[in-house]
């Protein structure tokens, strides 16, 4: 019994010999370090120092300091005073970026990496984010990198990383309270909670814009992120002012030298005067009106200030929309992009009157892929505001004509798989056909649509419960098996981390068409504990749960979703549900 403690205690006996021994050889050593770290303040201060001598020593000396002066390196690197940023950030690319845990071939980059230029550093970049280990080099030289611009483009790559694990990662980087804010960081932590704490990631959206706002620089079109979903947010609060202030801050923005970048990376010109001009058109004139039309209007119009006293009179007035003119022509991409932000905030008819400007005018680049997404983006507003089957059937297979002959994908909308376009077409037509009673052009559609195989969820669950009202069971059985079958087979092959998102997805689809409630049950229930305080997937455990005659499991489950998402107006929908079905 005594000897285990012996040992114990003979082993820190010998390593404090060992400590004690490394210490007397470096005693001469400590008071010269420790005076030098010391210094480090003062040193950083004269980099920015009036005399070319005194910033040139201070250079000199930090340098010397070397990997012991980097933590106040890389704040001074970050600071207000632009000398001393620029001063800091030269020293800091001459340190080692690399550690001695670092695996050879992360190792063999780094080498190479702290002399590089911009353009060599983005290339290391990518390869960091597709190796072993990747990952926490990323996030290690986002925390450590001086070039703003180089940490914009470390947080797009780190953005579409989808796994748990690296989201957890990114949520420890969540700045804490009085800390200077920092915009790469805040967007990636806030894209992070947008699913599981909606409002805590808006604050961090909009603290991000107010930093990079404080020192504007090359976000590549990161920072979008942050503006679409608060000016999502105010315009899903009936909020048009507020919405029209964000995209007000976002213009001057679009000036800056990223958008070269954005295009780089196959992102769309400049919108948000596009998308600015759209509000007021259809829903003002909004406050502030007259000072855009100063900033970025037409000169030659507003040197016209009866017309336009007139219009702007008329539209407080309540007159209908929209305003008789545009403050500044607009390319054919504008309008598109001004018509996707009106679709996927519901506003179809302005959607519709943008995306109908975007069809005749001249894209600068790739006309037919204007083309082909305004029609995609029309026949997806006329359907989801519940107009014509045939014609939104029309506009989809209009676009799917244009991608055929021009060998094009779509780049807006996201859905992309053309058996969803396809199966959407012919189940419209299958809809406009039974509308009118024409039973034989109806089934034939229905079969044209069962060769397909849709992965689009809500659009499957619409065909399904569509088929199943109209006395198709049988054709709604062999769709939802097939979708089934296709789903289950993606699943088991998937990496863990596309998992959770899977079976959330399958569980809701089994639920809104009462099928295989069963499985259901425990695909929703393994969805949410790998991510409990997602909210969509508890909203998919509740309505499982509701569908498998369990109401008050199902009002506990959305209870907690509507806490995470307070002001998610289909949970508080859900809510009533649930708690109706008993009366």
């Amino acid at each position: 019994m005594l000897r285990p403690v012996f040992g114990a205690v003979f082993a820190l006996i010998f390593a404090l010999v060992i400590v004690l021994a490394l210490a007397a050889q470096t005693a001469g050593a400590a008071p010269q370090a420790a005076a030098e770290l010391l210094d480090v303040p003062r040193l950083l201060d004269e980099l920015s120092h009036t005399d070319t001598a005194v910033r040139k020593g201070a250079s000199e000396k930090l340098a010397a300091i070397g990997e012991a002066a980097r933590p106040e390196l890389i704040k001074a690197a970050r600071s207000d005073d632009p000398e001393q940023r620029a001063r800091a950030a030269e020293l800091l690319r001459k340190l080692p970026w690399f550690t001695n845990s670092d695996a050879q071939p992360i190792r063999a980059l780094l080498e190479r990496y702290g002399p590089a230029d911009d353009r060599t550093r983005m290339a290391l970049l990518w390869q960091f984010s597709d190796m072993t280990g990747g990952i926490d080099v990323l996030l290690r030289l986002l925390g450590e990198e001086p070039n703003q611009g180089i940490r914009w483009f470390i947080a797009a790559l780190l953005i579409n990383e989808r796994d748990l694990a690296t989201h957890k990662k990114l949520l420890a980087l969540d700045p804490p309270e009085g800390t200077v804010d920092d915009a790469p960081v805040l967007v990636l932590v806030g894209s992070v909670l947008s699913d599981r704490n909606r409002r805590k990631a808006l604050d961090y959206f909009r603290r991000a814009i107010d930093a990079e706002e404080r020192h504007p620089g090359i976000d590549i079109g990161v920072l979008a992120i942050a503006f679409d979903a608060l000016t999502d947010d105010c315009l899903a609060r009936g909020d048009l002012d507020g919405a029209a202030a964000l995209l007000r801050r976002q213009v001057p923005r679009d000036d800056l030298p990223h958008m070269a970048y954005r295009r780089s990376f196959g992102q769309s010109e400049p919108h948000a005067l596009a998308r600015l001009m759209a509000l007021h058109t259809y829903f003002g004139p909004l406050r502030d009106y007259d000072d855009d039309i100063r900033a970025w209007g037409d000169a030659e119009l507003f040197a016209a200030p009866l017309r336009w006293r007139i219009a702007l009179l008329i539209g407080r007035f309540g007159a209908a929309p929209p305003l008789p003119w545009q403050p500044r022509e607009l390319t054919g991409e504008q309008h598109l992009a001004a018509g996707a932000f009106l679709l996927r905030n519901k506003l179809h008819f302005a959607a519709e009157s943008e995306l109908h400007k975007a069809l005749p005018a001249r894209a600068k680049q790739s006309p037919f892929i204007l083309e082909a997404n305004a029609l995609f983006a029309l026949g997806q507003s006329t359907a989801d505001r519940g107009g014509d089957d045939d014609v939104a059937a029309n506009y989809l297979e209009r676009a799917m004509e244009v991608k055929r002959n021009n060998g094009m994908d779509f780049a807006v909308p996201s859905r992309r798989q053309d058996d969803d376009v396809w199966a959407e077409i012919h189940w419209r037509r299958a809809r406009a056909a039974h509308a009118r009673g024409d039973a034989a052009v109806a089934s034939a559609r229905v079969k044209d649509l069962l060769q397909l195989l849709p992965t689009n969820t809500d659009l499957t669950i619409s065909m399904i419960e569509w088929l199943k009202a109209n006395w198709r069971e049988a054709d709604a059985k062999v769709l939802f098996d097939k979708v089934l079958v296709q789903t289950t087979a993606k699943l088991e092959s998937a990496a863990d981390a596309d998992k959770p998102g899977m079976k959330n997805d399958l569980a809701w689809l089994c639920a809104r068409v009462d099928e295989r409630l069963p499985e259901a049950m425990k695909l929703a229930q393994e969805a949410a504990d790998a991510q409990p305080d997602n909210a969509a997937f508890l909203d998919t455990l509740a309505e499982v749960c509701f569908r498998a005659g369990k109401p008050d499991d199902a009002i506990r489950h959305e209870m907690r979703a509507s806490a995470l998402e307070p002001d998610n107006a289909f949970m508080k929908q859900q809510l009533v549900r649930f708690r109706g079905a008993g009366k």
